[in-house]
């Protein structure tokens, strides 16, 4: 696999995930497959339309996402996020894709810890 390839791959994981903020479908209707998408995420169903659907929720509520690394392995992208989510939460995300489509999708959300410190993003400290 080419690096163009896998970077092609990061940015379409990127957009996904900044549609949450935006509410702007179009990252998800062009990257997500339209019917082989499995979501890990046991607060979601499977299927691309749920993913969609709870698009204007997280936009209404506030939710804002920013990206700190980006890993990727063939066809797996990884990202460590700090999104502003009911609170501010550090977060993985995991993309598995087919042929240039997400199929499959892993994440997990951590409440940020204020007292190590460390303080990820001054942008999403309210």
């Amino acid at each position: 696999m080419t690096s163009n390839h896998q970077n092609e791959l990061v940015r379409k994981a990127i957009a996904v995930l900044e549609s949450f903020e935006s509410g702007n479908p179009e990252a998800i209707m062009a990257y997500v497959h339209p019917d082989r998408y499995i979501q890990h995420n046991q607060a979601l169903l499977d299927g691309r339309e749920s993913m969609l659907d709870a698009l204007h929720h997280l936009k209404e509520m506030g939710t804002k996402v920013s990206i700190k690394r980006t890993l990727v392995d063939g066809n797996v992208v990884a990202l460590h996020s700090v999104y502003h989510f009911h609170g501010l939460k550090v977060a993985f995300d995991i993309f598995r894709f087919e042929n240039g489509l997400i199929v499959e999708h892993w994440d997990n959300l951590q409440e940020a810890l204020r007292s190590t410190g460390w303080v990820p993003c001054k942008m999403l400290v309210s």
